[in-house]
């Protein structure tokens, strides 16, 4: 469209130029000296314009292809970026990052006897008091960021952290995934709830926290 109006303003000026030229020589023989060398100057300067404008005309031109030109880029990369980068990042970012895995009952009594796992009871601290599994200590998922502290050195020392609730409770995957967040590489999830627990005939004490006690 700029290029059709462009020539189009051209040949106007073209035209333009062309019947001034023809009356400027027509009345060539009429004027006298000084008159004739006005007429030419004009014409000249009429020419100059003309050519100026032809000039800034494929400025303009030129910066409107640059510009059409960057935004095509621009807009390739960007959806490169959406379909093909992000996507990878985001499943690279999910492949790293890791999942606590099940444990059954069993294997949490055994593996917490021998003491190679720590267990973390992740109910309100009301609920933990009631009952707990014996030894657990009580980081609760919904207040993790105000427990985690004073507990960190006691989970950073555990070679596996076993993280229960009552079932159905999703306070213990809110706890497993902060710690997971947090460095602690081991981490599993038990289904079962203290009741569970003590049916399966497990120690189960009722008190306060351990660790909480131990401040």
């Amino acid at each position: 469209m700029l290029r059709n109006k462009t020539a189009s303003v051209q040949r106007y000026f073209l035209l333009d130029l062309s019947t001034l030229l023809e009356h400027d020589l027509a009345r060539r023989d009429e004027l006298p000296g000084g008159a004739l060398a006005k007429a030419q100057l004009r014409t000249n300067r009429r020419g100059a314009r003309i050519a100026d404008w032809w000039q800034r005309a494929d400025l303009v031109r030129d910066i409107g292809r640059a510009l059409l030109v960057a935004l095509v880029a621009g807009a390739i990369g960007l959806l490169f970026n959406v379909f093909v980068i992000w996507p990878r990042a985001h499943s690279a970012a999910d492949a790293e990052q890791p999942v606590a895995e099940k444990i059954s009952m069993t294997e949490a009594y055994q593996m917490t006897t021998s003491g190679e796992a720590l267990m973390v009871d992740a109910e309100d601290p009301e609920w933990h008091q009631e009952a707990h599994i014996a030894g657990a200590i009580n980081l609760p998922g919904v207040d993790f960021e105000q427990y985690y502290p004073q507990l960190a050195s006691q989970l950073a020392a555990a070679q596996t952290v076993i993280v229960y609730c009552e079932p159905g409770c999703m306070s213990k995957d809110i706890a497993a995934d902060e710690l997971l967040a947090r460095g602690h590489r081991d981490v599993r999830l038990m289904e079962e709830g203290v009741e569970e627990w003590e049916a399966a005939g497990y120690p189960v004490s009722r008190g306060p926290a351990r660790a909480i006690t131990d401040e």
